[in-house]
This record gives C-alpha cells, sequence and structure tokens, in this order.
C-alpha cells in the first residue's frame, strides 16, 4: 500500500508507542510479514560461534565447556575427565588457583602452603577408578580400606563420604517470670508525711520539710 511520507512517520510513532511484547493492530489493509532476511545466509550463526571461540579463547577454556564447535577440527575429547583436566590444566591453575594459594600461603606460617582439593574436577568415571583400585591395591600401594574411603563407603574422606546428621538441637530452659516487687509506703520520721512508694533502696526527700529520706 502506498503511504505519504505524513503516514509513514504516524504509523512508526503508533507501532512504537507500546512497550515489547504488547499486542499491535494493523488497519486500512495492512499485513505483517517475516523479514526477508535469512539467519543462515547473513552468516548469525557463524557469527555467533566466533564470539564464543573468542571468550574460549581469552579465558583458555575448552571449548567443549561453553558449546564452541571449531569447524575443521578432528579433535573430540572421549570423556568428561579430559575436558575437565584440559580446563584445570589451562585456565583455572594458572590463571586463578595459583594466584590464591600463593596470596593465602604468604599468610600462613613457613611450614604451611595453601593448596586447592581439584579432586572433584579430575574424579574418573566409576569403571576407571575399579580398574585402577585393582591395580594399586594388589601391590600395595594404597589399602582396601583407603580405596573404600576415596569411595566414601567407610569414613575418613571428607570429600565424598556421607554428610552425618546434625545433632539435636539444645532445648532452652523456661525463662523464669519477672514478678513486680510490691511497693512500700516511705513516710518521713520527721513530720510522717508519706514521701514516696518505693521498691528497694532508694534515697527521697521529704516535699513538705525536705528532710532526706533513706530506706535500705
Amino acid at each position: 500500500q502506498d503511504m505519504t511520507e505524513d503516514e509513514l512517520k504516524a504509523m512508526d510513532a503508533q507501532w512504537n508507542e507500546k512497550p515489547p511484547n504488547m499486542p499491535r493492530w494493523l488497519t486500512s489493509g495492512l499485513k505483517l510479514s517475516e523479514s526477508p532476511v535469512d539467519p543462515e545466509k547473513a552468516q548469525l550463526n557463524d557469527v555467533r560461534n566466533s564470539e564464543v571461540g573468542q571468550a574460549a579463547r581469552m579465558f583458555n577454556m575448552p571449548g567443549a565447556l561453553i558449546e564452541y564447535q571449531m569447524s575443521g577440527s578432528s579433535l573430540r575429547y572421549q570423556n568428561q575427565e579430559h575436558i575437565w583436566s584440559d580446563f584445570l590444566r589451562r585456565c583455572l591453575s594458572p590463571n586463578y588457583l595459583e594466584p590464591i594459594e600463593q596470596e593465602i600461603s604468604d599468610l600462613l606460617t613457613r611450614s604451611t602452603a595453601a593448596r586447592f582439593n581439584t579432586r572433584q574436577l579430575l574424579r574418573a568415571d566409576p569403571k576407571t577408578r575399579a580398574e585402577v583400585y585393582e591395580k594399586l591395591v594388589p601391590i600395595g600401594v594404597i589399602t582396601a580400606e583407603e580405596a573404600r574411603q576415596a569411595e566414601g563407603y567407610e569414613p575418613g574422606n571428607v570429600d565424598y563420604a556421607a554428610v552425618p546428621p546434625p545433632p539435636p538441637q539444645a532445648v532452652p530452659n523456661v525463662l523464669p517470670i519477672n514478678r513486680a516487687r510490691s511497693l512500700a509506703d516511705l513516710h518521713c520520721p520527721k513530720c510522717n508525711k508519706l514521701a514516696g512508694r518505693i521498691s528497694g533502696a532508694a534515697e527521697v526527700k521529704c516535699s513538705r520539710c525536705g528532710t532526706l529520706v533513706v530506706a535500705a
């Protein structure tokens, strides 16, 4: 439909006056159609994938962790252990863990050093762990009890052992009721006028004769 410049400006103003995700109305025979731009032809997906790759290279992260697909590459990770091992060696350890360990170690005594526990990141699958224990236990590198502790079947491993239930909460004692003391009349010994009502030790001056009345 042919429209004048003023009509186009009025239509733009009416179309943009509502916030996003609000309905719009088309009149005078106008129809809404999809954008003729094809995302694949415009290479939008390639641009987004390239941005993810730049982030991976910036932080030295494995592309598999942030779903980055490198075109023309034959590199394929076999299991999660390789991915997390590469992430630890290239990104976490040199850029974050080692500087923090050095700063914390400087605050400790000379014989104490701070180290992060990265066993969970490098933890192999159950089949691989069983094969490792099958080779290490017979030759005496570790005992069967240590292997059971590492798997959390026996107490002693703080990383994988089950967390015990918390101890029962202490029952608070019932606080005594703060009962108010009864007030006693304090009379002036000179004029026998009521000087006031007190509870406990006090000093009251008589309003009539000015005598200081002390109650022990």
